[in-house]
């Protein structure tokens, strides 16, 4: 896929994973601001969600100035900066013995103590959640 095909189809997987999850989120294609999806659910989960997908590990996610932008408008309006990683890891992290899928729900990537580690959103590709400040993997 090309990048821009890439960064498209991770903000449909990104947006369907949150429905799933019970999240109203709002997906705003093309967003050339800080965050492509506010979402929220409950009262304790409001996030304001950039999406990064990649090809590969190279290069940073998000630089300086998009972090201080994206936790700006976050704070502005109550949420968590959270940035959602697409990465072609599926099978490597599956291959790591103290993970595997939730028996529950074949998509979802758990480990040996059932914590949340990421969906299988298709094609090789693990989606995973964090919260930017705190340095945080998120459960959605």
């Amino acid at each position: 896929m090309k990048n821009n095909e890439l960064g498209d189809w991770g903000e449909k997987q990104t947006h369907r994973v949150l429905k799933k999850n019970g999240f109203d989120a709002y997906r705003s294609p093309g967003s050339r601001g800080p965050a492509d999806i506010p979402a929220f659910k409950d009262e304790d989960k409001k996030w304001m969600v950039q999406v990064k997908a990649r090809n590969n590990d190279d290069g940073i996610l998000l630089n300086r100035n998009e972090i201080i932008k994206l936790v700006n408008h976050a704070s502005k309006y109550g949420c968590t900066a959270v940035v959602a990683k697409l990465l072609p890891h599926t099978e490597q992290i599956l291959n790591d013995r103290s993970n595997q899928r939730d028996p529950n729900d074949s998509g979802r990537i758990i480990n040996n103590l059932g914590n949340y580690i990421g969906d299988d959103v298709g094609n090789g590709f693990l989606l995973t959640f964090y919260d930017i400040e705190n340095n945080q993997r998120l459960e959605p």
